[in-house]
């Protein structure tokens, strides 16, 4: 299989009717499937969430990780570009860019979680803390955090 031209990038990939654009899947073995491949030379502006951090008192913070991971665990498996991070800005400001389109959560922690963040148990412990939004395809978005304490036993790193 070849390469795209660079000013062409897929948009989306139906299996059967179902947008699996961002999914693992498996397609079966012997299976007769309908596949859609959408391509597209259109440009699209940086789908991105930005803001600022700060304590309780609306100070800004220095020493941060920003962890932004999706609602929806499907999307949470390896390799998946819905899980990013950012760390500390002495300004307390946070960028994440180039998230796929979707509801997202994030959160503004002390410390970085281990063992890593794309471990759905880490992020499990996280879904309680975090603020719910949503992005849709090319959208910036600001969303201010509040900073939140690290959940103990997550084998944090310093």
């Amino acid at each position: 299989m070849g390469t795209l031209p660079s000013e062409w990038r897929v948009k989306s990939i139906a299996l059967d009717g179902v947008d699996i654009t961002l999914d693992a899947t498996d397609f079966g073995e012997g299976l007769l499937r309908q596949v859609e491949i959408v391509l597209t030379n259109e440009f699209l502006a940086a789908t991105t969430v930005f803001g600022n951090v700060t304590d309780r008192r609306g100070r800004a913070v220095a020493d941060y990780t920003v962890v932004v991971f999706p609602e929806n665990q499907d999307h949470l498996r390896p390799p998946s570009p819905f899980v990013k991070t950012d760390g500390s800005g002495e300004d307390g400001l946070y960028r994440v860019d180039e998230l796929p389109p979707g509801d997202y959560l994030a959160v503004a922690l002390e410390q970085r979680p281990e063992p890593g963040m794309r471990n759905p148990e880490v992020l499990e412990r996280l879904w309680p803390l975090a603020t719910p939004f949503r992005l849709d395809e090319g959208e910036q978005q600001v969303l201010d955090l509040r900073l939140a304490r690290t959940p103990g036993g997550l084998g944090l790193q310093p």
